[in-house]
């Protein structure tokens, strides 16, 4: 809000340009999987044993957050990672 400009696109900017022309979209990503996170952390939390809900936090937080990367990397190949190299061949 500062910069009157998303302050992810700020961020990515200078480093992948492509990928900041994709920042709202990204941006939009990371909220729904970080509020998607909170409610199914709160379910666990409410639904079992303190045990239970450590396994998920370690093991069962662990397995979502690299499927979500997973999810992302053909959008970074295409916008960011990828653009870098395509330009240099």
């Amino acid at each position: 809000m500062l910069f009157n400009r998303p302050y992810l696109k700020y961020v990515l900017e200078h480093g992948y340009e492509g990928l900041a022309r994709r920042a709202g979209h990204l941006a939009d990503q990371l909220g729904f999987y970080f509020l998607g996170l909170a409610l199914a952390n709160e379910v666990v939390r409410c639904q079992f044993d303190v045990d239970s809900w450590l396994n998920f936090k370690v093991w069962g937080v662990t397995i979502i957050s690299f499927l979500f990367a997973a999810a992302n990397i053909p959008m970074l190949m295409k916008h960011g990672l990828g653009a870098d190299l395509e330009e240099e061949a």
